[in-house]
């Protein structure tokens, strides 16, 4: 098992490296620079202009602001917005929190939607339950993010007036609902499809027929044994979905103009802070790759087999 995680850890490093590398050069192919922020594509002195890509350490060569960055990051300087002057790890320290909040609601709402959703539509197979469950998966998963935050604003904020339409407000619990549901909507449709077809498939199994011969209730059977043995899929979903529940936070943060690491890194790619984008692709990709490696180890808690086979390679 240790073995297996030195492995995971060190092609996760060399992952997070060329996230970083094509980050960088797709951001300097781009047109423009941080210069033409400042002083206008055709604005400004050919001295000034010079003075200020000094100044950002764009007249370098690339693989020197590569390396340069990276260096400065490993002692824990992200940078500094050359536009504004601010300091990224600071605004990164102040939006994180946030996002993080909004994520994990998201997941856990997505969850817990999706599981019941699934073990409902999978227990009344056939039933208007069923095909309720079923319908709404595919609305949930053909619509546009944005579509649902824009409907659950206008009900809940506009007609309802129970919840406010957008800021983070601190952080304050009520400023997550709409976001989170918004966020984990989708995901939760993915979620409630993979648990009833693989929760169709375990209840015609022979243990579960033994299980409902003995007597035991039918929440029981469905609870305890069948639920049990379909998590190993279900959360493989899960782990699937965090890479677009991240993606998801960039457009949710949007239309509720939640103070997250989603907005903040939009308007860094709108204004060419190519501090800020690194720093934020860089963040991403290590929330990425520790959630797919914690999930791979969670499957030894729920599969006694595949502790076994780890230890076997």
């Amino acid at each position: 098992m240790v073995s297996y995680i030195l492995r995971r850890l060190f092609f996760s490093a060399i992952t997070v490296f060329f996230l970083l590398l094509v980050t960088f050069l797709l951001m300097h192919m781009a047109p423009g620079s941080p210069v033409d922020d400042i002083l206008g594509d055709k604005g400004g002195r050919a001295e000034d202009r010079a003075r200020l890509a000094h100044e950002a350490g764009l007249d370098r060569p690339l693989v020197v602001q590569f390396a340069t960055y990276i260096y400065n990051f490993g002692r824990g300087d992200m940078g500094t917005i050359f536009a504004t002057g601010q300091k990224v790890s600071e605004e990164i320290k102040a939006r994180l929190p946030n996002t993080a909040k909004l994520a994990l609601l998201a997941m856990l709402l997505a969850s817990l939607i999706g599981i019941g959703a699934g073990l409902c539509a999978s227990k009344w197979q056939g039933s208007w339950i069923d095909k309720l469950a079923r319908g709404l998966t595919v609305l949930a998963i053909s619509s546009p993010i944005f579509w649902f935050g824009l409907i659950l604003i206008f009900i809940f904020a506009y007609r309802l007036e129970v919840l406010p339409p957008g800021g983070s407000g601190g952080g304050s619990f009520r400023y997550l609902i709409l976001p989170a549901l918004t966020l984990g909507l989708r995901p939760a449709a993915f979620i409630a499809r993979v648990t009833r077809a693989n929760m169709l498939d375990v209840l015609c199994e022979d243990y579960i027929l033994t299980a409902r011969a003995k007597g035991l209730s039918e929440s029981r059977v469905i609870l305890k044994h069948a639920l049990r043995n379909i998590l190993v899929p279900v959360v493989t979903i899960i782990g699937m979905d965090l890479g677009n529940l991240l993606g998801g936070t960039v457009i949710t943060e949007v239309v509720f103009s939640f103070k997250g690491i989603g907005k903040f890194a939009i308007d860094a790619i709108l204004n060419r802070w190519y501090e800020a984008i690194m720093a934020v692709a860089l963040l991403w990709g290590i929330i990425f790759i520790a959630a797919n490696l914690i999930v791979d180890l969670f499957y030894g808690v729920l599969d006694p087999r595949i502790r076994i086979e780890t230890r076997l390679r």
